[in-house]
């Protein structure tokens, strides 16, 4: 992690990916209580969260590409600086409520906030690869990354309670301002100033994952994980209150569990860079099913809050794995244009497992979903098992 942090420009990327993540959570945490208050509808936050959560997925490929014709720092500027005046308006609705407005300008936020992401990822790739260190700048943002998931949400809520949904939106939208500012003064890479439409260098991007059966083959297991991955999270309340019978405290301690063992697998991944990714991938996925069925078989809360721990630490090593394996398999030219699309994955895919989680948690006991879930995940790594072997090899073009 030292290593990676001597390297001035990515430490302002660092600062930027983890302002980012922190900015988007207190939109949503800020939002979904706006939404709730105002309107005392479940199906209003629902739209909500597909406003700000799911849509963004359809939008950032396109979007990330358009923007890789630009020097990747002046490109986040510009979206931090745009992000930074929808918060402003999102904060003008908190006293003039408008469920529409507030999902578009929602919507806007998610979409401004996957696209950094992606232009940071494919900007960390360029600059890392140079100075080989690639895994570990992902190592560093990956914990980062977990830290965020833990600490962020937890302070919108604190704030909101302390100030106001309001105030929490303009704290929002100065860390965005900040972030502006810290970009423009930030020199970086140039942009990619090839010839073509953006649609014909998206076209290329896609092309390029289709035909390397490498990232093909992990894109279409990741997005399949995702979805198994996220059912449980509308359940996990349902998991803890009526089959666990604790309360809101037990409910907040075992989510504190999974928080906690994200750090640490995150802490974890670092000490393991130079092991083969694939085999990380693996056991990292297989440690988030084997904790989900032993969180749906508990008897008790500790139970429980041990198989979560375990399950966060598999969780904090998961995707890092699987953004170096498309990272490291990809062209430097292709890299801003392939992070949108793994962007697109990770942004849409937990959507359709909320959703369905929804569903599970209306028809079955939570236990039956967690276990359920967590099977699936451990079939799909077995299937990515027998697959692997056949498609590890790079294609014969890209190895000559």
């Amino acid at each position: 992690m030292t290593a990676a942090l001597r390297v001035p420009l990515f430490r302002r990327l660092l600062a930027s990916y983890a302002g980012d993540e922190c900015g988007d959570w207190f939109v949503a945490v800020a939002a979904a209580i706006l939404v709730f208050e105002e309107t005392g509808s479940t199906l209003a936050t629902t739209a909500l969260f597909l406003a700000n959560r799911f849509l963004p997925a359809f939008a950032v490929p396109p979007l990330s590409t358009r923007l890789d014709r630009f020097r990747p720092t002046r490109a986040l500027a510009g979206l931090y600086a745009i992000d930074a005046v929808v918060l402003v308006g999102l904060a003008a609705l908190a006293s003039r409520f408008s469920l529409t407005l507030v999902c578009i300008l929602a919507l806007a936020d998610g979409t401004l906030a996957a696209v950094g992401r992606a232009v940071v990822r494919s900007t960390t790739a360029t600059v890392m690869t140079e100075v080989d260190l690639l895994r570990e700048g992902n190592a560093v943002l990956n914990v980062s990354f977990g830290l965020m998931n833990v600490a962020a949400p937890a302070a919108a809520g604190v704030l909101v309670a302390a100030t106001s949904v309001r105030v929490v939106f303009l704290i929002g939208a100065g860390i965005f301002a900040l972030l502006a500012l810290l970009m423009l003064l930030t020199p970086g890479p140039v942009g990619n100033n090839e010839g073509g439409t953006w649609q014909s260098r998206l076209r290329e991007g896609a092309s390029a994952v289709l035909t390397d059966p490498r990232v093909r083959t992990i894109l279409v297991f990741e997005g399949v994980l995702l979805v198994l991955f996220s059912v449980v999270t509308p359940i996990e309340i349902a998991l803890a209150k009526e089959s666990l019978g604790t309360g809101d405290a037990g409910y907040g301690l075992l989510l504190a569990c999974w928080g906690g063992g994200m750090v640490a697998g995150g802490l974890a991944y670092t000490r393991m860079l130079h092991r083969s990714i694939v085999r990380l991938l693996v056991i990292s996925s297989a440690m988030v099913g084997i904790s989900y069925v032993a969180m749906g078989l508990s008897p008790t809360l500790a139970a429980a809050c041990a198989a979560a721990v375990f399950g966060g630490v598999g969780n904090g090593m998961q995707w890092v794995t699987v953004v170096t394996l498309v990272q490291e398999a990809m062209s430097a030219d292709m890299q801003t244009r392939v992070a949108g699309i793994l962007e697109a994955v990770g942004t849409a895919m937990p959507g359709v497992g909320f959703l369905l989680g929804g569903v599970l948690a209306s028809v079955f006991d939570p236990r039956v979903a967690f276990v359920a879930s967590g099977l699936g995940v451990v079939l799909v790594v077995s299937v990515f098992l027998l697959v692997w072997p056949a498609v590890r090899r790079p294609p014969a073009s890209s190895a000559a």
